[in-house]
Order: C-alpha cells, then sequence, then structure tokens
C-alpha cells in the first residue's frame, strides 16, 4: 500500500507499485468544486498505462491496452462540489482480462471487463506514475497532458496488498531471451 501526494515527480515504472496482472486498488480523497477536473492519478501514456481522472465533473478510469485499445469507466452523473473519495478495484479474469469496478464515495458507479492488459510493461517512452498530472503522453484519448487537477488533492493510495501477482514463466523466459 503507497500513498502518493500532488504534483510531485514522476515515479519510474520500475520503482512504482506493479499493478500488472495482480488484483489492486486505486483510491483518490480530494475536495472538487465548480468546473474542478483532471487526473488524479496515472501511470504510463498514449502506448499503455491507466488514468484515475475527472472530466467535466465526472470520475472517470481508463485502461489503455499497448496503444490499441481503450477501456474507459465514467461515473453517470458529474460530482456535487465538496471532499469525495473515488477509486477503482480491479480483479483478475482469465489470462490477462481484469473486471474494474469504478467507486465514487463508497458506491459502485460502473462496472467492465477489459479484455487485456499489460502483463509486462505500460511505457515504452520512460512515463513514470504521476499524482495530480499526467506527464509526457496521454493515458487517455480524452484529454491532453499534463491535465493537472485543479482542485485539491489530499492522498492517492495504490494497494497491491495481499495480492500475488500472477506470473507466465514461459513468457518470462522469452522476454528474458528478447532483450538480452
Amino acid at each position: 500500500r503507497v500513498s502518493f501526494r500532488p504534483h510531485t515527480a514522476p515515479v519510474p515504472e520500475e520503482v512504482a507499485p506493479s499493478t500488472k496482472l495482480r488484483p489492486h486498488r486505486l483510491g483518490a480523497a480530494f475536495d472538487a468544486g465548480p468546473g474542478d477536473e483532471g487526473v488524479l492519478l496515472a501511470q504510463g501514456g498514449r502506448f499503455g498505462g491507466y488514468s484515475l481522472h475527472v472530466l467535466g465533473g465526472v470520475v472517470r478510469y481508463t485502461m489503455n491496452f499497448a496503444g490499441l485499445e481503450q477501456t474507459t469507466l465514467a461515473a453517470p452523473a458529474p460530482l456535487e462540489p465538496g471532499t469525495h473519495v473515488a477509486g477503482v478495484e480491479l480483479t483478475m479474469l482469465e489470462g490477462i482480462a481484469m473486471r474494474a469496478e469504478l467507486l465514487v464515495d463508497g458506491t459502485t458507479v460502473a462496472t467492465a471487463d477489459i479484455p487485456r492488459t499489460a502483463p509486462f510493461r505500460f511505457a515504452l517512452a520512460g512515463e513514470g506514475l504521476c499524482c495530480g498530472y499526467d506527464d509526457g503522453t496521454p493515458v487517455s484519448d480524452d484529454y491532453q497532458s499534463p491535465f493537472a487537477f485543479t482542485g485539491t488533492i489530499h492522498e492517492v493510495v495504490v494497494d497491491v496488498s495481499g495480492s500475488t501477482p500472477m506470473r507466465d514463466l514461459a513468457a518470462e523466459v522469452e522476454r528474458a531471451w528478447i532483450t538480452q
């Protein structure tokens, strides 16, 4: 369980909490007023990653698979002004698929199955994990980087506690041979 504060330097993927092929939760505590929007937490960029963000007052989560497909969950209604907790919980399905559940203030507001998620890396260009903005290229086609959050972020938590990453040993061996 790792806690992040807004507008700090990007955390390189190699040392960021690994959410790939493992159940995990992202949660953000923030204040939003009329017109506030922006990225709460993002990792990766145009060629893969995820973003928890507010756009037009609506909480959204986008998973970008290798720049080939994006799956976006969105709350059905804009946020009321005030303090909120929003996040996403992902659980494993078969292969590299995951089920995402978007939560706003303790209520599930959207659910979707994501057919493909990144098994090894999100970013090809070194884009890191960012709290309060999205560095480099945007994860989602819905916004342009840096899309800094205009409200107040208190904390964003990435929780992989209690989860064991799935391992594909054959793929790891193949990847080792390719990258040598």
